[in-house]
């Protein structure tokens, strides 16, 4: 496997291509620069710089892209290691956002309000000589996004059903100018409102797509407010999409199962019921219509019960006469979330989870079982809300027929909150200690202005490749965890089942998700901490089990991930250790010397690999044939004669004698089967010593050992203190005061320093503002010198063309004698 804490460390991919400046740390000076609009920085803070196809490594840094193979670093040395640059000249904009597609072979990148898709190289980039690889770039929607009016890009993300990877509400492969489809969750303001109340309940801030396998789940889009209300679309499939089979067929099978419930228990209600019941039926006639419109563009062949279910299909969207999908909104979170103290932050991400109760790798439960939904929502203050989806969102049209009234659901769609989970970033913020030489403004500082950074947080979220039930959550402060496997497994089983009594112990026992802090980026000595501007985690075989992370600062940290053993093999019940006394002397006789002090530390076995004895090998076996009789065989009767008495015997001898080498062998094979037994109960008991010594160390010995450290620390601070002091003592027994020269060395200095930044913020004098005068005078005439250029090339090739026009010399001649005459 591939060490990849080797490969990140000073590797070329991960320089700036500009100078590191504070605006890459979150601090109180650069706060405003994540809160404003119109900066560099997006205004939803969502950053997402790192990207894996397979096993390359995407990086983006300005508006330029880079790409490595990650197993390069493993054949080559730390100085030969390289990088290509992707050359797309059409982007020109800061990147903020990547997104692989499904295939590998598109990447979509946005900045703050423009959108664009690359066509990435083949495997085998880095063998080209050019260090930049030219590769095609389309820009998505110039027209809707790349003006100065465009709403900032809040997420993109890659639709998993779109027909060849190419779906981001614009069809790549057909128009990347026009949106093919375009979905809306905020209903219009009415003109004659002029009451402005808080926007951040019409402010969109991320999305996602909903799960499932015989539901509405797949065709449904979850949207995310900035005040954490949750709004959803049903049904929503690309203009061209590539969907199984198999579930067109099962949701027509819910679908029908549902419009029989509700004519079963309609034949048995009273009149309010009926009446609710027909709008129900009108609702699920609707969706049938939907199916079946989906499974007409079935082939027949694929209909047929031997085809894989599996198989994938291309469909289009059935049109629904004067009907398009209602908006459903917003949800109900039964019961209330808490609020963490403080005055609450603003929603930054969703995500949905579908995780089956009966295996923790991510996977599409072999096709048999239904997961249990999950949405989770991220907010800036820390707070994590984790709520089920137990009644899934259903398709619903909005039909000139029903007014508002008639529509079928009155009742808004729930959602059941299992938990809220505090990450404890406020406690971080206001635990921070300063060493003790920090001065900020000739005082001591506190860590109570900290508070004011959660404004700049972003938290976002990233799935993990292997366990559905995990999720990661990197934000300004560093990354965290979130492990569910603790319930969500067992209570999806439950309810799957149908068994009561355990969904609500589970439900009782709360038991919560395992929220563990892999990264901590808070700088209490700068006041600031180092957002976290991506994370990936690698699908490849050839590549560890582990999580990568980078910080604005691109200080790059390696997690490796531990994998999911349900139980170890070698911990079970402790056996007795080998008795070596009790062993044959012939089993002895093979174990080599105890050459080392300690017995136990010797195998038993030899180095050279044991071989059977051949004739326990199934081709010794083929020699008996060879026992037959010498004679031939012939139709006429046996005859008893001496000849083949003696032939009789000499076989049977043979038998005697291979018998005899049989269970020899045997003997052998037991004796060797004694020494492996033993060997295996010597290494299982010196496997538990280890645990044994490992929990120990990790106990009070730890803790002893962490105290010494700690305590050497501190030791060695008061020796870096005493130091100073004396060192200063010597320099002011030396030399008490400052010299002539040293006096007008930093008059100097301050000096130049007064003429380039200038005596005050406002000094128009300072080269500093000069130059930024000049800056702003150039870009204001740019413009119009570039008109002159561009006619003056024009008048030039008017010239060139028109060789027998007259010059300005004979032009004034002739006039003159014009005007003469």
């Amino acid at each position: 496997m591939l060490d990849q804490s080797d490969f990140f460390h000073e590797h070329p991919i991960f320089t700036h291509n500009i100078p590191l400046d504070a605006s890459f740390e979150l601090s109180l000076n650069s706060l405003n620069d994540f809160r404003n609009l119109n900066k560099t920085v997006n205004e939803t803070g969502r950053r997402s710089l790192i990207a894996l196809r397979d096993s390359d490594l995407i990086f983006a840094t300005g508006t330029e892209i880079r790409i490595t193979p990650l197993p390069d670093a493993k054949t080559t040395s730390r100085n030969q290691r390289t990088y290509k640059t992707l050359h797309t000249p059409n982007i020109e904009f800061p990147i903020r956002q990547m997104c692989v597609n499904r295939s590998g072979k598109l990447l979509a990148v946005a900045g703050n309000c423009q959108v664009a898709v690359i066509s990435l190289p083949r495997t085998g980039y880095l063998k080209l000589v050019p260090s930049k690889v030219e590769c095609r770039a389309v820009q998505v929607g110039q027209y809707q996004h790349a003006t100065k009016s465009a709403v900032p890009i809040s997420k993109i993300e890659w639709h998993p059903w779109g027909k060849s990877a190419c779906t981001l509400m614009y069809d790549i492969s057909m128009d990347p100018e026009d949106p093919q489809q375009t979905l809306s969750f905020m209903p219009e303001r009415s003109r004659a409102s002029t009451i402005r109340g808080d926007t951040s309940s019409r402010e969109v801030v991320s999305f996602c797509f909903g799960k499932g396998m015989a539901d509405w789940g797949p065709l449904t889009v979850y949207a995310l407010t900035k005040s954490g209300d949750i709004w959803a679309i049903c049904p929503f499939l690309p203009s061209n999409a590539v969907i199984p089979s198999s579930y067109v067929h099962a949701l027509e099978y819910f679908v029908r199962a549902k419009q029989d419930g509700v004519s079963n228990s309609q034949s048995q209600s009273d009149l309010d019921q009926q009446n609710s019941g027909r709008l129900l039926s009108t609702l699920y006639a609707q969706q049938l219509k939907y199916v079946v419109g989906l499974s007409k563009q079935i082939p027949e062949s694929s209909s047929n019960l031997f085809v894989s279910p599996s198989r994938s299909i291309s469909v289009s969207p059935p049109v629904m006469a004067r009907s398009q999908p209602v908006r459903q909104g917003p949800f109900l979170f039964q019961p209330s979330p808490h609020d963490l103290d403080g005055d609450g932050g603003n929603a930054t991400d969703i995500i949905y989870i579908n995780a089956a109760g009966s295996s923790p790798l991510h996977s599409e439960n072999d096709g048999n079982e239904e997961g249990l939904g999950v949405l989770v929502v991220a907010f800036s203050d820390g707070k994590i809300d984790v709520c089920l989806d137990v009644e899934k969102v259903e398709a619903m049209w909005d039909t000139t027929r029903h007014t508002p009234t008639d529509v079928p659901n009155l009742e808004l769609p729930m959602l059941a909150v299992y938990e809220t989970i505090d990450l404890g970033l406020v406690a971080k913020l206001s635990q921070a200690k300063f060493p003790e030489s920090t001065l900020w403004f000739g005082k001591q500082p506190t860590s109570e202005g900290l508070l004011d950074l959660l404004e700049g947080n972003h938290p976002v979220f990233c799935s993990d490749p292997i366990y559905q039930d995990t999720v990661y959550l990197y934000h300004s402060f560093g990354v965290h965890s979130l492990n569910m496997s603790s319930w969500l497994q067992a209570l999806a089983s439950s309810m799957r089942e149908g068994i009561e009594n355990q969904v609500e112990k589970l439900v009782d026992d709360s038991i919560g998700t395992e929220v563990t802090c892999l990264l901590n980026t808070i700088l209490p000595e700068k006041r600031a901490s180092q957002p976290v501007i991506g994370i990936c985690l690698p699908s490849d075989v050839y590549l560890t089990y582990c999580l990568f992370a980078a910080t604005s600062a691109l200080n790059f940290h390696v997690f490796e991930l531990p994998l999911r053993i349900k139980e170890d093999p070698l911990v079970g019940e402790q056996q007795s250790p080998a008795n070596l006394a009790s062993l044959p002397p012939s089993v002895m006789s093979s174990v080599p010397a105890l050459e080392a002090k300690d017995p136990s530390l010797v195998s038993l076995l030899v180095k050279e690999p044991y071989h059977a004895p051949a004739l326990t090998s199934g081709s010794s076996f083929q020699t008996w044939r060879n026992f037959a009789l010498s004679s031939p065989a012939s139709k006429r009767e046996l005859q008893i004669t001496p000849e083949v008495l003696r032939e009789f015997a000499t076989i049977v001898h043979r038998f005697q004698l291979h018998i005899r080498d049989i269970l020899i062998s045997i003997h052998q094979l037991q004796e060797r089967l004694m020494l492996q037994d033993s060997e295996f109960r010597r290494q299982q008991n010196k496997y538990m010593e280890i645990v044994a010594l490992a929990e120990r160390l990790k106990g009070e010995e730890h803790t002893k050992l962490q105290h010494r450290f700690e305590q050497a620390i501190h030791e060695q601070k008061l020796l870096l203190k005493r130091s100073d002091k004396v060192l200063q003592g010597l320099m002011d027994s030396s030399s008490p005061v400052l010299t002539e020269h040293e006096k007008r060395w930093f008059a100097e200095l301050k000096r130049m320093k007064d003429d380039v930044l200038g005596v005050s913020s406002y000094d128009s004098g300072s080269l500093k503002a000069r130059t930024d005068t000049l800056s702003n005078k150039l870009e204001y005439y740019s413009p119009s010198l570039k008109e002159l250029s561009k006619r003056a090339d024009q008048r030039r090739q008017e010239s060139d063309k028109n060789v027998l026009a007259l010059g300005r010399g004979q032009e004034t001649r002739v006039l003159m004698r014009l005007g003469e005459q």
